[in-house]
């Protein structure tokens, strides 16, 4: 599991177009709620950053004077996450409990980049995935059958452009029925 600190999760937050704002309004100390907003899909993010074991009462009521300062600031709650930033070694228990706890604001406990994954409207999380390419002719790969009555059905199907419209049932049992030895229908 790879720690994830606030500084890294606002990087990846930009990547998704979440970019700082108006997180002044929380606090005097603005260190304390950093407010990132997404333009595009009209979504925000407020991350608080815990050191200590948290407790489930404090997260609810700091949750709920953020949700009434975001709806002062006329922003739609229904679209803003309260994220809650694990910065400890011991792995959180309670993120059942105050995750599925959508009393004030949806929340989310976030301990490491793996925790993003869960996150569904966030396309990019950086380091997460590999990217698979598959660059595989699979009318090259089909065609290598050593089967001769398979090769003569997919060239039949590639005749009547099957590679690129739907055929129908009746179309392919013919084909079979055509090139098939033992001529059994499907």
């Amino acid at each position: 599991m790879r720690k994830l600190n606030k500084s890294r999760l606002i990087e990846i937050l930009a990547e998704n177009n979440f970019f700082v704002e108006n997180s002044h309004i929380f606090k005097p100390d603005s260190s304390e709620y950093t407010f990132l907003y997404n333009k595009l899909i009209s979504r925000g993010i407020v991350i608080k950053e815990y050191n200590v074991e948290i407790d489930f009462k404090n997260v609810n009521e700091e949750a709920a004077l953020v949700k009434e300062i975001l709806k002062k600031m006329k922003y739609n709650i229904w679209n803003m996450y309260y994220f809650v930033l694990i910065n400890t070694d011991n792995q959180i228990k309670k993120n059942y409990i105050i995750e599925r706890d959508y009393r004030n604001m949806r929340k989310y406990l976030v301990q490491s980049v793996e925790d993003l994954k869960r996150i569904p409207f966030l396309e990019k999380t950086t380091g997460l995935e590999e990217e698979i390419n598959l660059s595989i002719d699979y009318c090259d790969l089909i065609e290598s059958s050593q089967d001769q009555e398979i090769n003569k059905i997919i060239r039949d199907i590639v005749c009547l452009e099957g590679e690129y419209v739907e055929l129908s049932k009746q179309k392919i049992r013919n084909i079979l029925k055509d090139n098939l030895s033992r001529g059994e229908l499907l």
